[in-house]
C-alpha cells in the first residue's frame, strides 16, 4: 500500500511539472534571473529554446528568444546566429544565466515578411536551433480587446483579413493574438466575421 502511494505521488509530481510548459504563448514567459521557475530540458539537451518556431507581427522592431540552459553551465558563454539561405543576417552572443538563455534579436524590423530565418545558438556545451518569420501586413484588420494568457501575461489581439496562401481570391479572416510582438495564437474564422474589413478592402 505505501509503494502504490509513493507510485501515486511521484506520478501526481511528475504530471505537474509539465504542465508547466503547456503554454502555446512561447518564450515571451522567459524572465531573466528567475530562481524559483522549475526547468526541463529534453532528454540529454544542454540547450533548448523555449518553442521550435516563432510568428512576429508584422511590426516588430526587436524581440526576446528564450530557452533554457543547463545549470551546471550557468556563467558559460554561448554564441548565436540568424541565418537565412546559408548566409549570414545577424550575430551575438550570450551567458546561460540561471538555467535560462536569451537571443536578442534587436535587428527584427530588418527581417524580410513571409521568409523563413534558422536562429542558431552554439556553446561548447550544446546547440539549440529554432525558425523564425515575420508575418507579412494583412489587407485590413481592426483591434480586438485585450485578453490574458493563463499567466496573466497581456497580449494583444486583432482580426485580420489577408490573402489565400493557395492563391485564390477567397481571402482569410482570421483572429490573431501576439505577446511581446510573437504570435502566441491564431485562429481562422468564417468570412461573414471579417465582412466590414472586406468592406474596407474593396473600397480602396
Amino acid at each position: 500500500m505505501k509503494r502504490q502511494l509513493n507510485v501515486v505521488i511521484i506520478s501526481l509530481s511528475l504530471a505537474l511539472l509539465m504542465t508547466q510548459f503547456q503554454n502555446c504563448a512561447g518564450p515571451s514567459n522567459y524572465t531573466p534571473g528567475s530562481a524559483d521557475t522549475v526547468h526541463l530540458i529534453d532528454g540529454n539537451a544542454s540547450l533548448q529554446f523555449a518553442i521550435p518556431e516563432a510568428h512576429l507581427s508584422e511590426q516588430a522592431s526587436a524581440v526576446q528568444l528564450g530557452g533554457l540552459c543547463d545549470q551546471s553551465h550557468n556563467g558559460q558563454s554561448f554564441n548565436w546566429a540568424v541565418t537565412v539561405s546559408n548566409s549570414v543576417f545577424a550575430t551575438g552572443s550570450g551567458t546561460c544565466d540561471n538555467g535560462q538563455f536569451s537571443v536578442d534579436l534587436s535587428t527584427a524590423q530588418n527581417l524580410i515578411c513571409g521568409v523563413s530565418y534558422q536562429v542558431g545558438v552554439t556553446a561548447s556545451w550544446g546547440t539549440a536551433q529554432m525558425n523564425v518569420d515575420k508575418l507579412c501586413e494583412p489587407l485590413a484588420s481592426s483591434s480586438l480587446p485585450n485578453s490574458t494568457t493563463s499567466y496573466g501575461q497581456p497580449q494583444t489581439c486583432q482580426m485580420e483579413y489577408r490573402l489565400s496562401s493557395d492563391g485564390s481570391d477567397q481571402g482569410l479572416c482570421q483572429a490573431v493574438c501576439f505577446q511581446n510582438e510573437i504570435m502566441s495564437s491564431q485562429e481562422d474564422l468564417p468570412l461573414d466575421d471579417c465582412e466590414s474589413l472586406i468592406v474596407q478592402v474593396s473600397g480602396l
